[in-house]
């Protein structure tokens, strides 16, 4: 048994020292080489091959050209192997990109489809609720015009008193005064009325009446002192609970005519007036015009309409 050990021990010797073995070894290594070159292969395969050459470089007996040649499949290995690690990692990178882009394709998808059911249920949802707050808002409009209304019946809305003489008596020395409303009044007022004869006096003057004034009423309620010679102005002041109202009543009697003749305006201080502690002045007056100044006339006028006036 151990004479065949020591034939096999003295063939593989002289078949390693045998120059042909190594030359063919080194062309199946370059041949091997040269198709990794242009197919790159998996990574650890060239470094196969380069651990089996380094084996075999372990070899007693190898000429100076021999361990030449396989120092140069060594590093032709080594450079191999390398590529074959870079492209292992680039072909990874690209299928991580792929498989990225297939992954968020699928999620845009998923999201543009949760998008658009969420936007049909917003739209509806939306629709549904302006539809609700139309309805609302027009039984909020309803109920505000009945609850302005019931406010309006209670302070006399837009509402105003008109103070008028009866000038049908021309030799008269003094002149009944009615009050109305105006025109195109709808609401009752409870009314005090104050008559100012000298103007240039602060103050609102006497009080003539109060209490309630209907809209397409008029009675006496007082008498105002005329002078033939002179006209006369008096200031009316009207309080009532829609803020109070100033009207100028001026009264002449016409020589020409021989009849009394009266005009007026009318304005209603909308907002009172506050100090300014900067100017130490009073600011912020609004005063509505309800009847303008009219024209001398000795019959009664048709008051305006007070929401076609404007505040100045």
């Amino acid at each position: 048994m151990f004479v065949w050990v020591e034939v096999a021990e003295e063939w593989l010797k002289k078949l390693f020292k045998g120059k042909w073995f190594h030359w063919a070894l080194q062309g199946i290594a370059i041949a091997l080489c040269t198709w990794w070159w242009f197919h790159v292969p998996a990574p650890g395969k060239a470094l196969l091959a380069l651990t089996i050459v380094a084996v075999v470089m372990t070899i007693e007996g190898l000429t100076g050209w021999q361990r030449a040649l396989w120092l140069v499949i060594v590093f032709a290995l080594a450079f191999l192997e390398n590529r074959a690690i870079d492209k292992d990692r680039h072909d990874f990178s690209d299928f991580e990109a792929s498989r990225r882009a297939v992954e968020n394709q699928q999620f845009s998808n998923i999201g543009s489809s949760i998008t658009t059911s969420v936007q049909k249920l917003l739209d509806h949802s939306d629709e549904q609720f302006k539809a609700t707050v139309a309805q609302q808002s027009q039984q909020f409009a309803a109920t505000m015009r009945i609850e302005q209304k019931n406010v309006d019946q209670i302070t006399g809305g837009k509402s105003y008193a008109v103070i008028m003489p009866d000038t049908t008596d021309s030799t008269a020395d003094s002149l009944p005064i009615g009050i109305t409303m105006c025109a195109v009044c709808e609401e009752s007022i409870n009314a005090a009325v104050y008559v100012q004869k000298e103007v240039t006096v602060d103050g609102v003057g006497d009080l003539i009446y109060q209490g309630q004034v209907n809209p397409y009423s008029m009675f006496t309620i007082g008498k105002l002192d005329v002078i033939r010679g002179k006209e006369k102005l008096y200031k009316i002041t009207v309080f009532a609970r829609n803020k109070p109202t100033l009207e100028l009543l001026k009264i002449r009697f016409n020589r020409d005519s021989q009849h009394w003749e009266f005009s007026y305006s009318i304005n209603r201080l909308e907002k009172q007036p506050h100090l300014n502690p900067k100017t130490r002045m009073a600011e912020g007056e609004e005063i509505k015009i309800l009847v303008k100044e009219t024209k001398w006339d000795e019959f009664n006028r048709t008051p305006e309409n007070p929401a076609k006036t404007k505040i100045h």
